[in-house]
């Protein structure tokens, strides 16, 4: 899977308390950021309408209502499911994940 500027990957995991996936190795220099679980639980305790909204999205991830709670897959853009489940991707001989 090559991402393009601006994609993200790892967004479920800040609303499920799961192992990652898959493992993203960058082919070319690159420039991340990393948003952490704790950073949103640190927002959420200076803001109550921000844990309003990380609790209600919560939810529905944990119901497995992706779909409503607006996950987009980042490699077909499908909603409803990450990039670790896409049915675009299959796994290849070395278990990395490869675009069909």
């Amino acid at each position: 899977i090559f991402l393009r500027p601006l994609q993200y990957f790892g967004d479920v995991g800040l609303f499920r308390a799961v192992p990652r996936a898959k493992t993203i190795i960058a082919a070319d220099l690159s420039e991340l950021l990393t948003v952490t679980r704790g950073m949103l639980t640190d927002l959420c305790s200076e803001n109550s309408q921000f844990q309003e909204y990380y609790t209600h999205y919560s939810n529905l991830v944990a119901e497995g209502r992706l779909v409503e709670a607006g996950i987009q897959c980042g490699l077909c853009s499908a909603m409803g499911h990450a990039m670790s489940s896409c049915p675009e991707t299959t796994e290849g001989p070395d278990e990395k994940v490869v675009a069909r």
